[in-house]
């Protein structure tokens, strides 16, 4: 039987712990600012490096075996910097804090995980309760792709597990509810060399096309600043820009930058 990724930190970072471009984005728009908020913080992939700009962070996570993962990165950490970052066990749509910032970031596909209008209302709800006046909401959806909608399957070549230096493959098989536009992906990882040792997870993941994103930041009180497919950092956030070029590769996600109304 599966069991959720969110229960494997260490599968987690083996499979997405590479990813730079989004880590790059976030740390440019914390750059300069005293305090960010940070939801689905996961192990702290994207957490660390917005603390090296000498912001402070508040990470919330609803996972424990994801947040144990920050933690332990935490120790690995100077002083300095730990004491720049906060943990917090907490689910997004129902976090209430006596304290408002100056940036407030769900990034990686947070917002994906919000599945139903309720959740998602209560969390843009909680959003707009944390941010600070002139202050920034960002975060980042996958664009959806058809044939992974269509039920796809992918396979990726060998490579190797850093935690046992062994050669592995990955299996991605995707099955997708029209309905709720819920797209459910069962990972399996085989090594090589063991391949009855196989290992699955599974992730549930809301698919949001992008002129839906815009009507629902709309419907909940928020001004769109900026949109990039490219990881652009803005130059102008007084008014709207948006990049519209077209992604240059599969897999591509929507970076959105908005402020309250």
């Amino acid at each position: 039987m599966p069991i959720d990724l969110y229960a494997a930190p260490g599968v987690y970072d083996l499979l997405f712990d590479d990813r730079t471009d989004d880590v790059r984005f976030y740390a440019g728009l914390a750059l300069g600012h005293s305090r960010a908020l940070e939801y689905g913080a996961g192990t702290g992939r994207i957490t660390l490096p917005l603390a090296r700009t000498g912001c402070s962070v508040l990470a919330v996570e609803r996972e424990p075996a994801m947040l144990d993962g920050l933690r332990e990165r935490l120790t690995h950490e100077p002083d300095s910097l730990r004491r720049r970052v906060a943990t917090v066990l907490a689910d997004a749509t129902t976090l209430s804090l006596d304290a408002r910032f100056e940036r407030i970031f769900f990034p990686f596909n947070g917002l994906a995980h919000l599945h139903s209008a309720e959740q998602q209302e209560a969390f843009f709800s909680r959003v707009r309760t944390h941010l600070a006046p002139g202050g920034l909401f960002a975060f980042d959806l996958w664009i959806p792709e058809p044939r992974l909608l269509q039920g796809d399957v992918l396979e990726t070549g060998r490579f190797l597990d850093p935690s046992t230096r062994e050669p592995v493959t990955l299996r991605e098989e995707f099955s997708y509810d029209a309905l709720s536009q819920v797209l459910t992906t069962q990972l399996t990882l085989t090594p090589v060399l063991e391949p009855e040792a196989a290992q699955r997870w599974t992730i549930s993941q809301r698919q949001f096309f992008p002129e839906e994103t815009r009507a629902l930041l709309v419907a909940h009180g928020f001004d769109l600043r900026w949109r990039t497919t490219r990881w652009k950092l803005p130059t102008d956030l007084s008014q709207h820009h948006l990049d519209v070029e077209a992604p240059d590769e599969r897999g591509a996600m929507i970076a959105y930058v908005c402020a309250l109304r």
